[in-house]
């Protein structure tokens, strides 16, 4: 009795150490999305973006603000005149010459002075610059969002990938192993006299092949590997194991649902609705250019003893008033065919939009289907297995018969372990196409967990 139990409690570990191994070392889908927008080199060029735009709306915030100038000056001049007597001293009354010049200076002159200067009035140029400052940072941050969205998608691919040559690299395994049982099996028959010597040649056969089939899985399992290695930004020679099983949850999805987000929420619809806005906002600009301006200065200056008007207050006022530009009517110009523009890339952009979310959808449906053929074929395949193995045991069966019908099954298996990841790889695009969550547009009570 204690050795069964020992038995049992060895094989419950030995089943349950993959996922204890799992649990601790390998990592999840959502583990490889944050390590890929934590490393990710495009990421950190995006939020440069955004940092650049936000230090342009303080500088033309601090437009508001007067500005506070020390101003200061010093010259020596040397003093050449016509005169035939020039003097930097009194006159001399003992000359009777009168072309004599007395400058009450010793040639040096200097001054400092405080200025504060403030624009009273600028025709709402700075209101208009801070909302194209601030289109700018919003579409630096969609664009953010739409590089996150570009990291994310493609882990997804790749850890889809990977996760399915895994699975397919376990079936490998397993079907090298039935190889090697069939050919056991064979060379049973054989040396008992029951079958001939080719059984057991074709078993042998079949086990090469099941070999090579198992080394063609790890080599394709080990470049899916090097893939999202690359995608979440780690050196190709890292090592990282993944968990993930083969299980899946059928949406029924909301493909109206699913196509308004599409057509609202997607980063580069976003995006050229901003610049639409922005065109907007310079014809504005433009007719701000032709408004007045009045800026106005006031100071205390502080001069040598030698300057006129020591120091003391001044205070004045400027005003700007565009009378005549032609340059403005072709700028207007310019920035109605860039609206024009825009607006017919919106046109294509939003059918292009709708092709790829209604190709994605399909592609989702296309894969449910297949997922319920691949589970048909597999069942059928293995009742085929079962029937040959028994007739083989029997004496009434070939050994053709049962690696054929073990070849079928694993050709069946392989197909089903596509249809669930392409089905995955389907729904990871929708997101992907629409910029949106399933989970937020599925319809009620419409999920189903296999």
């Amino acid at each position: 009795m204690n050795k069964k139990i020992i038995l049992l409690l060895s094989i419950f570990i030995f089943l349950l150490t993959p996922y204890i191994k799992a649990s601790e070392k390998s990592l999840t889908l959502e583990e490889c999305i944050n390590f890929a927008l934590e490393n990710n080199s495009s990421i950190e060029v995006a939020q440069k973006q955004i940092d650049v735009t936000g230090a342009n709306i303080k500088e033309i915030n601090a437009g508001k603000y007067p500005r506070i100038y020390v101003l200061g000056s010093a010259r020596k001049c040397e003093y050449q005149t016509g005169y035939m007597d020039f003097s930097l001293s009194p006159p001399n009354p003992d000359l009777t010459d009168g072309k004599q010049i007395y400058l009450n200076s010793d040639n040096f002159d200097a001054s400092m002075a405080v200025e504060i200067s403030q624009t009273v009035y600028d025709g709402g140029d700075i209101h208009i610059k801070l909302i194209a400052a601030q289109l700018e940072k919003e579409n630096a941050e969609i664009n953010m969002e739409s590089v996150k969205e570009d990291v994310s998608y493609k882990v997804k691919l790749a850890f889809y990938s990977a996760l399915k040559s895994k699975d397919q690299f376990r079936l490998s395994e397993e079907n090298v192993k039935t190889g090697e049982e069939h050919l056991k099996l064979a060379k049973a028959l054989f040396d008992a006299g029951l079958v001939p010597q080719v059984d057991m040649v074709t078993a042998e056969v079949a086990l090469t092949k099941a070999s090579m089939l198992f080394s063609q899985a790890q080599n394709e399992y080990n470049k899916s590997v090097n893939n999202l290695n690359t995608a979440m930004g780690r050196e190709l020679e890292d090592t990282v194991d993944i968990y993930g099983d083969s299980s899946y949850i059928l949406l029924h999805i909301d493909e109206k649902s699913v196509m308004e987000r599409a057509l609202t929420g997607r980063c580069e619809i976003r995006q050229l609705n901003l610049a639409l806005s922005n065109q907007q906002d310079s014809v504005s600009n433009i007719e701000a250019l032709i408004k007045p301006t009045i800026n106005a200065n006031a100071g205390y200056i502080v001069r040598n003893n030698n300057s006129i008007g020591r120091k003391g207050f001044y205070f004045e006022v400027g005003l700007n008033l565009p009378i005549f530009n032609v340059a403005d009517r072709a700028e207007l110009e310019k920035i109605r065919a860039k609206t024009a523009e825009a607006e017919k890339q919106k046109e294509l952009l939003v059918s292009t939009v709708k092709l790829e979310v209604k190709n994605a959808l399909l592609d989702v449906k296309s894969a449910e289907s297949c997922i319920e053929i691949a589970e048909k074929e597999v069942e059928l395949a293995l009742l085929h297995l079962q029937i040959s193995e028994g007739k083989y045991k029997q004496g009434a069966g070939t050994i053709m018969e049962v690696t054929n019908s073990q070849l079928n099954l694993m050709k069946s298996k392989t197909d089903y372990i596509n249809a669930i990841y392409n089905y995955k790889i389907a729904l990871a695009t929708v997101e992907h196409v629409a910029n949106i969550k399933l989970e937020d547009v599925r319809q009620k009570n419409d999920l189903t967990d296999k």
